[in-house]
């Protein structure tokens, strides 16, 4: 279909004709608008994804963007994006600056972006990048709502729960591992990515080093800290905004047990970030749980091979270990610490049976090795009673 502009009112049944009266533009019917937009012309995965894309020559774009016909919505709009994203590919993406070894204080990652929240009600997760943005504890960045602060979601979640999820952040180390699995739908180069981020996060940083839980960023030159909380457990709108399929092919279960899909963090101090700015590590408390390490560990399946398949947690080293991750001051309660105790909880049922078994066991061998005496016993007393017999009839 199509939709018109009504130029004059007046009345219209069925049986009417159309008599075209005007044709400013021959060159654009509404089939080639839409193959040359949407087609896939200039990225064969966006057809995919319903996405557009712009494969033909700069003058042709801005000539249709220049066009006084065209619909704003869906259309010239679209057009706008991609013309801006086409310069700003010409520009070179501030990357880190400094690299100390590894799990040392004082790394230090860069910003590549900052995304508020988009108003494409179209797209999901839609983000448009900012300049700059305040952070702020609770809300995360200022101006902007993001699902830990709506929806019925955000009603059931304490106030806790939702400062540890205020600020979700990804790293382009992480981008390149996805893209190196080859996903149908995913982006191809780090700046795609850059200028249309695909996990609804709100900054994406270049960090050489791994992130671990309870790890403190503080952004220089400015008054700004976070605390790493948590990896993000990815959800099927992961799949849905990157085109990818549901199940153990999709993006979500391929992100999920690696550590991949974004960290959450909280905001310690409130202040400013921008592109460009410096993340420089001032405290790592827990070096030995990266999000890597932490993803693995609850959802890689190491206590349930079919547990990573369904995006559950499971547990597979001691029992120690999930006590004392269960009492880290650090981990998030939502979907971490509150996985890890249904983990535990099962974990004690098992062992409680376990010790049941192995009580009755014990019971029933008891019983089996008395049952093995008894034949003798009884042969032992038939035997005497015949010698008594047998010593009064002699008498």
């Amino acid at each position: 279909g199509w939709f018109c502009e009504v130029l004059s009112e007046g009345n219209m049944s069925e049986g009417d004709e159309f008599v075209l009266v005007e044709r400013p533009q021959p060159k654009w019917t509404l089939q080639e608008l839409a193959l040359a937009i949407y087609g896939g012309e200039g990225d064969s995965s966006a057809y995919i994804r319903c996405k557009p894309s712009w494969g033909r020559s700069m003058e042709e774009l801005e000539e249709l963007i220049a066009l006084p016909y065209l619909a704003d919505c869906g259309w010239k709009q679209k057009l706008e994006t991609i013309k801006r994203h086409n310069i700003e590919r010409l520009q070179p993406i501030p990357y880190f600056t400094k690299y100390l070894p590894s799990h040392n204080e004082g790394t230090v990652a860069s910003v590549l972006g900052v995304y508020g929240r988009g108003k494409d009600d179209d797209e999901y997760m839609h983000r448009v990048q900012v300049e700059n943005a305040t952070f702020q504890p609770l809300q995360g960045i200022k101006g902007h709502s993001f699902w830990h602060m709506y929806g019925e979601g955000a009603l059931e979640m304490k106030t806790i729960e939702r400062s540890q999820r205020a600020v979700l952040l990804q790293t382009v180390q992480n981008y390149r591992k996805i893209m190196q699995a080859n996903f149908e739908c995913f982006p191809e180069t780090e700046m795609d990515v850059v200028l249309d981020p695909c996990f609804g996060e709100q900054l994406i940083i270049d960090c050489p080093d791994d992130i671990c839980l309870g790890d403190v960023w503080a952004v220089t030159g400015s008054t700004a800290r976070f605390r790493v909380t948590s990896p993000r457990k990815p959800c099927n709108e992961i799949d849905n905004r990157n085109g990818a399929m549901y199940g153990p092919r999709g993006l979500r279960l391929f992100t999920l047990p690696r550590g991949l899909a974004g960290i959450f963090c909280l905001v310690e101090a409130e202040g400013k970030v921008e592109k460009g700015s410096k993340f420089e590590l001032v405290e790592r408390p827990y070096p030995q749980w990266s999000m890597v390490e932490l993803s693995k560990a609850i959802y890689g399946g190491e206590g349930d091979p079919k547990a990573i398949m369904r995006g559950v947690g499971s547990w597979g080293r001691p029992v120690k270990e999930l006590h004392k991750l269960i009492q880290n001051p650090y981990l998030a309660e939502c979907e971490w610490k509150d996985e890890l105790r249904k983990i535990a909880k099962k974990l004690e049922k098992k062992g409680g049976r376990s010790r049941k078994n192995s009580v009755s066991l014990m019971s029933l061998r008891r019983l089996e090795l008395k049952s093995t005496w008894i034949p003798f016993i009884i042969a032992f007393f038939v035997a005497m009673l015949s010698c008594l017999m047998v010593m009064v009839m002699t008498d």
